[in-house]
């Protein structure tokens, strides 16, 4: 196993002879210590790795310290994905991922619209293990592209309901992994029929759907999460893959969300469908754990990105996917080094190190 130095000095360079003066490894090892270190923006990274320029400079293959515009000449250059690319060796496996998109906003500029990107997260560690830019506002074809890049075989992905549709499906099928998710007002035929399908065979059947509830409490209100499956046959399997070109659906069924607030109650009733090659036989239970925590994607990668690390606000329109790219392996990092549940935590350790978090870089990754 290699360590992150390693893998940084294996990513291809795609600037011209004439802009190597400065080893990319170098610069985007000195942006990363920046970003553990808590620096959010380009200039701050810059201006963090500057005050250090002694130490690093030898450290990191720098004949001297780089201008702020080589950096940033060297990010609008880097291909999006790269680093998660070379660091995806070091993460753990998991069973489950989540495909989810998110809008750079702080890219938008007068009639142009924001930059997007789209990340393929493991659900359990909320570490990603793939990014793609999205182009022209086609999130599918960026998943497609996406679930070409990872491997699939008995892994599990959930998508929201704008991605999760028919050649989504098709592509997970294909590389012999599962799909999980809603199915929305975007494919209204399909969710008429798979409504169809739970009242045909909880009624006229007389067999109950498989069902499960849950209750949590918490920032000021109740939660009640109920899921109901049942088993598509093989005539509703033929139907749904003729009709609509989903293959190997499976389960299919309801999940009704209440939610209570002193002030006000909210209901929430959908439709989400299951299929192709699940490593385990799937119940209500392990359904509705494998949609709740599609949102880890938001609330451990997209939500830190905003909030610890000012992405929404600080986000360069040539630069932004690739300042994401440094965001997400400085969380793959701090989370594998430091699982600390809050990470302003670890940016503190980090802090705390007397070599400033160098020897992170050479560091092999830990066994899990």
């Amino acid at each position: 196993m290699k360590s992150l130095l390693d893998v940084l000095r294996q990513i291809k360079d795609p600037r011209s002879r004439q802009g190597r003066i400065y080893p990319l490894w170098g610069i985007l090892a000195l942006l990363t210590l920046a970003a553990m270190h808590g620096e959010t923006s380009l200039r701050g990274m810059w201006h963090w790795g500057k005050l250090r320029a002694e130490q690093l400079v030898n450290n990191l293959g720098l004949w001297r310290y780089p201008a702020l515009s080589t950096m940033w000449y060297s990010l609008q250059r880097l291909d999006t994905g790269v680093l998660e690319e070379g660091l995806r060796p070091w993460l753990p496996g998991e069973g489950a991922y989540a495909v989810d998109g998110k809008v750079l906003r702080g890219s938008k500029r007068p009639g142009e619209r924001a930059l997007e990107v789209l990340a393929l997260v493991g659900q359990g560690l909320g570490q990603v293990l793939a990014q793609r830019q999205v182009e022209g506002g086609d999130e599918l074809a960026a998943a497609l592209a996406l679930l070409e890049e990872v491997p699939l075989e008995g892994k599990v992905v959930s998508a929201d309901a704008a991605i999760l549709r028919a050649p989504f499906a098709q592509k997970v099928v294909e590389k012999g992994g599962g799909y999980i998710g809603l199915v929305k007002a975007n494919q209204p035929a399909l969710r008429e029929a798979l409504e169809e399908w739970v009242n045909f065979w909880s009624q006229q059947r007389g067999k109950k759907a498989s069902h499960w509830v849950e209750v949590t409490k918490g920032h000021g209100r109740i939660e009640q999460r109920e899921v109901w499956i049942v088993p598509c046959e093989a005539d509703m399997q033929a139907y749904v893959r003729d009709y609509f070109g989903w293959p190997g659906v499976q389960w299919c069924g309801r999940i009704r969300r209440l939610r209570r607030t002193s002030t006000r109650e909210e209901e929430q009733v959908h439709v989400w469908v299951a299929g192709a090659a699940f490593p385990w036989l799937l119940d209500a239970q392990t359904a509705a754990q494998l949609l709740r925590r599609h949102w880890t994607i938001e609330n451990r990668v997209f939500h830190v990105r905003d909030v610890t690390m000012d992405e929404d606000r600080l986000n360069g329109r040539r630069i932004g996917p690739a300042l994401s790219s440094i965001r997400n392996v400085t969380l793959s990092l701090l989370r594998h080094f430091f699982p600390v549940p809050y990470l302003p935590d670890a940016v503190r350790l980090v802090q705390a190190m007397p070599d400033d978090g160098f020897s992170l870089l050479t560091a092999l990754p830990l066994e899990h």
